[in-house]
């Protein structure tokens, strides 16, 4: 079995497995982990895992808390870079589309924070969907992360996060990266 303890062993593991690192940036990998363990949580929901990168950056974090469950969805099959560590305890993964299978899961979410994590399809139909589907089931406190928040990349997260940055109801966190990061923290 593979140990990983940290995101330097992450960005190793994804370069040897994949010759190359996470479809995120690895200073987007380090975002990831340090907004989760810093995140009184122990449940993610992820839209959008190809490679596995950014999921293995959140498993990272629930291991050195101690506890914590990821939700990764994708529409294709993906290459499983958490097989054969130890991170793959804490994942565990769906297929098909984010906002028709999530509400599998959040019917029966417990009464702790949770974060989502969405970076899956860009255009403004595909986050509407998404988005749609986590809304009845948010609650304050809980944290959502998007990534790709660009209008080249990211065109339908650019005009989500125009209504939502503004919302009194969400406290908002941007990280200027390569591809941008946005939270928005539920009041």
């Amino acid at each position: 079995m593979i140990i990983i303890n940290s995101i330097e062993d992450l960005i190793l593991h994804s370069k040897i497995a994949r010759k190359r690192s996470g479809w995120i940036f690895n200073e987007e990998a380090k975002i990831l982990y340090d907004e989760t363990k810093s995140f009184d949580c122990a449940i993610c929901y992820e839209c959008g895992t190809k490679y596995g990168f950014s999921t293995m950056a959140i498993a990272l974090a629930f291991k050195h808390k101690g506890k914590g469950k990821i939700y990764t969805y994708d529409t294709i099959p993906q290459i499983k870079l958490d097989e054969g560590t130890d991170l793959a305890e804490f994942i565990t993964r769906g297929y098909g589309k984010f906002h028709e299978n999530v509400v599998k899961e959040l019917v029966n979410r417990d009464s702790g924070n949770a974060l989502f994590f969405i970076d899956g399809d860009h255009s403004v139909a595909g986050i509407t969907n998404d988005w749609n589907a986590i809304l009845p089931f948010i609650r304050s406190g809980d944290k959502i992360g998007f990534h790709d928040n660009r209008m080249k990349r990211g065109p339908g997260v650019v005009k989500l996060m125009e209504s939502l940055s503004v919302d009194p109801k969400y406290e908002t966190t941007q990280y200027e990266t390569q591809c941008r990061i946005v939270f928005l923290k539920v009041i």
